[in-house]
């Protein structure tokens, strides 16, 4: 979740669980690894300054630790590597994901930032990167990129006026993520309805792109949903996640959740018709407020008549 989003868990996916002191919470499919100590551009999450970069050879020990877990954890499937140091050659890159790859990881996502988007990566690695003013959205579309490239916008109060200009200098095929920032900046998040208010301005901007929304429960934003019928499926969850840094390696790795992140629901919460869908609000945001009015969904004339469709479990399709 570095500099852009990257490896997403689908909508619908029943997850094994991880037992943890702090309670159950997903177990990860996917590995991040920040491999530098310096990441120009970075989306913050809660993640400790790792005291120095990591070797080529730290970063496979680790792929292939995680590949062959103990008792009670899953294989990881998909790595997002961060931060790669300036002092790593494009040989380097290669010899080193390719070392992953034969370790059985599936897909491999680059967290970089604007200025290193387009830089040549191996085949089949996607690039994910972060974007806050027009002008970088600019150098992202400045070229069509030779490999897969996925965006994010983060949802922080300097960002909401530009929102639709950031939006509309993107290449229309370019995937984006809104996301709503979570603790761990220097920076509380802005409140639900100042973002709702922006996303509003900018709808036309996004009007036929493929984008979504983490970070923000769907009942923050369905005031949204006669404008975006859809809206239930630009919802989107994050995906669980061990983290790696040189500091923690191994055993001392963290996980996404609940390590860094801690997200919660309204006892209500379990009366909603999107309940299994919703990942809930970073707790110190729910403590303050700042999602607004948590309150359950049902299946109410407006969702229905949008074409979204419950199932049993309470998931729209």
């Amino acid at each position: 979740m570095s500099g852009g989003e990257s490896l997403v868990s689908p909508p619908h996916s029943t997850a094994a669980l991880r037992f943890t002191a702090r309670g159950v919470v997903a177990a990860p499919e996917t590995l991040q690894i920040r491999v530098g100590a310096q990441f120009e551009g970075r989306v913050a999450f809660g993640a400790p300054s790792p005291s120095r970069d990591m070797t080529p050879a730290e970063v496979v020990h680790n792929v292939r630790a995680f590949r062959a877990p103990g008792p009670r954890m899953r294989a990881v499937r998909g790595l997002a590597l961060s931060a790669i140091p300036v002092s790593w050659s494009a040989a380097t890159l290669h010899d080193t994901t390719e070392a992953c790859r034969a370790a059985g990881i599936e897909r491999v996502v680059l967290h970089r930032p604007v200025s290193a988007c387009h830089d040549a990566v191996p085949e089949g690695v996607a690039v994910a990167t972060a974007v806050r003013v027009p002008d970088e959205a600019e150098q992202v579309a400045a070229k069509r990129p030779s490999h897969s490239l996925s965006v994010t916008i983060p949802l922080e109060a300097r960002v909401l006026p530009l929102l639709g200009e950031v939006a509309a200098r993107l290449a229309p095929t370019t995937r984006l993520t809104l996301l709503w920032p979570l603790p761990g900046g220097s920076e509380a998040a802005p409140p639900a309805d100042a973002v709702v208010e922006a996303m509003e301005r900018a709808l036309p901007q996004l009007a036929s792109r493929d984008w979504g929304v983490k970070g923000l429960p769907l009942c923050a934003l369905q005031s949204l949903l006669p404008q975006v019928p859809d809206l239930p499926r630009r919802v989107w969850k994050s995906a669980n996640r061990h983290y790696v840094d040189a500091d923690h390696q191994g055993p001392g790795a963290l996980l996404l959740q609940p390590d860094l992140q801690r997200l919660e629901k309204r006892d209500g919460c379990r009366f909603c018709a999107f309940d299994s869908r919703c990942e809930g609000v970073a707790s110190p945001w729910l403590a303050a407020g700042l999602a607004g009015a948590v309150t359950p969904i049902s299946s109410s004339p407006t969702l229905l008549a949008s074409g979204v469709h419950f199932r049993g479990d309470g998931t729209a399709g």
